[in-house]
């Protein structure tokens, strides 16, 4: 009867620290991370497929893979401006050319955006992070949309298709809840901390400037 009962007591006890480190491994995989976002499949072939220095490793938190995602995002972004400027010599009349150029330099703002939501010294909220990258796929959506409305969208359109505006959509869902509402303890005075401006008076109307820090 004795052995029987450490026998149980010795597989309780195995269980009991092999447990956690099952759940560790479920909750680390990069499945079980892109399987929360609205395009898993583009979050799985980019997360394995990229720089091994960004994705050398599974996210152990939310924050971690939330980075890699914009991190992924910012390189695919820079690839996809230099292919867009090569494509100008593609436009065959001034409406082409004049959106294309529209489209670079929405792609040089959301590259923008893209480096102030992964810059460590802007001390950015989640807020701001879903505020600025949704503005980062607006950019991206009217880039589209200035070939569609023109009906030029036949010619250059197509070879500027890229997953950019997935990759973001996928750390905007994943943020969201992350960002409903502002963080008030790095916000004074109704501004994040990053914000400084200078007070202006125009037609008697007090006013503001800011900026990043």
């Amino acid at each position: 009867m004795a052995k029987p009962l450490l026998l149980l007591v010795l597989s309780l006890i195995f269980l009991s620290f092999l447990s956690p480190t099952l759940s560790s491994t479920i909750s680390n995989d990069i499945d079980w991370w892109c399987n929360k976002t609205p395009h898993p499949k583009i979050c799985k072939h980019y997360y394995m497929t990229h720089n091994p220095k960004v994705t050398n490793s599974t996210p152990k938190v939310k924050s971690e893979f939330k980075k890699t995602i914009v991190q992924i995002a910012l390189e695919e972004s820079l690839k996809a401006e230099t292919h867009n400027k090569w494509l100008g010599f593609k436009c065959r009349n001034k409406k082409e050319k004049a959106v294309w150029n529209d489209c670079v330099q929405l792609y040089e703002e959301t590259i923008t955006l893209l480096n102030q939501t992964l810059d460590s010294t802007t001390k950015c909220t989640n807020y701001d992070m879903q505020t600025w990258l949704s503005t980062a796929l607006t950019n991206l959506e009217t880039c589209k949309a200035g070939f569609v409305e023109l009906n030029v969208s036949n010619n250059v359109l197509p070879l500027m298709s890229n997953n950019v505006s997935d990759l973001i959509s996928n750390f905007l869902a994943i943020n969201k809840n992350d960002s409903m509402t502002p963080d008030t303890e790095r916000y004074k005075d109704g501004f994040p901390s990053w914000v400084s401006g200078a007070i202006i008076l125009v037609d008697g109307i007090v006013k503001s400037r800011y900026e990043c820090n």
